[in-house]
């Protein structure tokens, strides 16, 4: 399992730097520089645990779009992501889904979906809205406003 965490303060070990360490079984926490060497050698790790550590949200979303793997989102951003997405108060979620950047909003969106139809949280307007986003050529900045209309439709 890959995750991909924002510490910009991270000072540990690169990927480059662990390679006598790569054959073990345990997990992994490597400061994330996004080289092709790194992206090679991380595809390699399917078996293990890696956190690969970046310095902000643009390189997480650089990360996961380099990475092409599946992804578990950092708790503090999936966390903000759902107060910007359910919260207008707190948060905005169009600007928040900027700085993410187009794939990475997406990503956040069906972690974000499958909580929630696994909690059985408004399951169908959460649907209605991933589907829109993913299939239907929805913008993944429109998520708020279409999870809006669909809890204003009583789904």
């Amino acid at each position: 399992m890959l995750t991909i965490q924002i510490d910009p303060q991270f000072s540990g070990p690169t990927l480059l730097e662990m390679t006598h360490l790569l054959d073990g079984n345990g997990p992994l926490e490597v400061r994330w520089k996004n080289s092709r060497a790194e992206i090679r050698i991380v595809r390699t790790l399917r078996h293990r645990a890696v956190t690969l550590v970046v310095e902000d949200l643009s390189a997480m979303q650089r990360t996961a779009f380099s990475v092409g793997t599946r992804l578990a989102f950092d708790v503090s951003v999936k966390a903000k992501a759902v107060r910007a997405l359910n919260d207008r108060e707190v948060s905005n979620w169009r600007e928040f889904a900027s700085k993410l950047g187009f794939d990475t909003a997406r990503g956040a969106l069906v972690a974000i979906a499958g909580d929630a139809i696994r909690n059985q949280k408004n399951p169908r307007a959460v649907r209605a809205v991933v589907d829109s986003c993913l299939f239907d050529g929805v913008s993944a900045l429109e998520a708020d406003v279409l999870l809006g209309l669909q809890a204003g439709f009583g789904s």
